[in-house]
């Protein structure tokens, strides 16, 4: 039987926390270290065509650091990960195309597009971006009918073209006389009511 002076558990005990401690320190540092150094970031999405066009969109790429054009691979994301996130994918989805430009003057970015007229008022699709030794999913939503956007991003006026205002007997022309009703007879109608 093996006896233990009361001050040596006390010792013992405290160096194992002290070493379970640095160890715990140490993986957290690590952990953090390298998950800033390898993380890459997914932007907002900047469309560029319209609808009944081929799609023509950028997405920024953040924290790209010194990772190469060889080293990232951009696609549509695989259907079992459309299913985890309860998006459908539909079929036209498969016309989208994915290019990596890590050298553009606005910074590196992923260029999306078709060489396909996109017919759909929206589109909702997922990005799989992978790099060595990690993986990133993001969804994005496309509005494909937004009102014209001049390079500052700023949306400028929409010129309507305005019809002349017609008077009540213009309005009244194409209208068969047994359908009219006369003003006094409108009148008394909307007072009984």
């Amino acid at each position: 039987m093996v006896f233990f002076h009361k001050k040596g558990l006390q010792n013992m005990g405290l160096r194992n926390l002290r070493v379970k401690s640095v160890a715990l320190l140490s993986l957290l540092f690590t952990i953090a270290f390298s998950s800033q150094v390898w993380s890459i970031g997914l932007g907002e999405i900047n469309l560029k065509s319209p609808l009944n066009a081929p799609l023509d969109a950028e997405i920024h790429l953040l924290q790209v650091n010194d990772l190469g054009e060889n080293e990232i691979l951009v696609n549509l994301a695989p259907q079992a990960d459309f299913d985890r996130a309860g998006v459908p994918r539909r079929f036209f989805l498969r016309n989208i195309k994915f290019k990596l430009d890590l050298n553009n003057e606005k910074g590196p970015l992923i260029k999306v597009f078709s060489h396909e007229a996109i017919q759909e008022p929206y589109l909702n699709f997922i990005v799989e971006v992978m790099w060595p030794n990690d993986r990133l999913l993001r969804e994005y939503v496309v509005l494909m009918d937004l009102p014209a956007v001049d390079g500052s991003g700023i949306a400028r006026p929409v010129r309507v073209n305005r019809q002349k205002q017609l008077s009540d007997d213009e309005l009244m022309a194409d209208i068969p006389e047994k359908y009219k009703v006369s003003a006094s007879a409108a009148k008394r109608t909307s007072s009984s009511v």
